[in-house]
C-alpha cells in the first residue's frame, strides 16, 4: 500500500460569510492606506496551532485530537488593528482574549502534542491577517470592531506557490454551546 501524502496543517477559526465580508471590508480600507496585498475573503482565519508538515499517516490522529475537543462557542471581538512594520502585516485582533479561546489552543496544543506534533514555542497571540506586504504608515484607519460568534473550529491545508498561500478545508468540529446567561 503506497504511503499517504503529507500535507502543510493547521487548525483555525474560520470566519462565517458575515464576518468574513467585515473582515475583508476592514482590509480593503487598510489596503487604501498602506497599499499591500490583501488576503483573499476566504482565506481570511485566526491560526490556532500550526502544525507543519503532517505525515499522511498522522492525519488520523490528528482528526481524533480535534473530535476529543470539550471547549465551549464564544464570542470573539476583533476590536484591534496593527501593521507588524518588519513583516509588511496588517491585522487585526482581539483586545481581550475570551477564556473560552485560551481553553480551545490549550486542549488542542495539548493533544497534538501527546501524538508527537512539533508545534510553535511562541506564546500565541490571536490575530486575523489582513494584508501581506504592507506599507508602515504613521496611522491605521479607525476600526469598528467585528464580532464573531465562534461556534466551530476547523483543520485546513496550506498550500504554498508564488502568489502566496492557499487554504483548503479539512473538516470542522463544533464547540458545545454556550450556556444561557443567569439573566435568561
Amino acid at each position: 500500500m503506497p504511503a499517504l501524502p503529507s500535507k502543510r496543517l493547521f487548525f483555525a477559526l474560520w470566519p462565517d460569510a458575515a464576518v468574513a465580508r467585515r473582515l475583508a471590508a476592514v482590509a480593503q480600507r487598510a489596503h487604501a492606506v498602506c497599499g499591500g496585498r490583501p488576503l483573499r475573503r476566504e482565506d481570511l482565519h485566526l491560526t490556532l496551532a500550526f502544525l507543519g508538515t503532517v505525515p499522511g499517516e498522522q492525519l488520523a490522529a490528528v482528526r481524533a485530537v480535534a473530535a476529543g475537543i470539550e471547549c465551549g462557542s464564544f464570542r470573539l471581538e476583533l476590536d484591534r488593528l496593527a501593521c507588524k512594520r518588519r513583516q509588511g502585516m496588517v491585522w487585526t485582533a482581539c483586545a481581550t482574549k475570551p477564556a473560552p479561546l485560551a481553553d480551545l489552543v490549550d486542549a488542542l496544543q495539548h493533544g497534538l502534542r501527546s501524538i508527537g506534533c512539533a508545534l510553535e514555542e511562541r506564546r500565541f497571540a490571536p490575530h486575523v491577517t489582513l494584508l501581506r506586504k504592507a506599507q508602515a504608515v504613521a496611522a491605521l484607519p479607525s476600526l469598528q470592531p467585528v464580532a464573531w460568534s465562534v461556534l466551530d473550529f476547523a483543520l485546513a491545508e496550506s498550500q504554498l506557490a508564488a502568489s502566496g498561500a492557499t487554504y483548503t478545508l479539512i473538516e470542522r468540529w463544533r464547540l458545545q454551546p454556550e450556556p444561557p446567561s443567569a439573566a435568561e
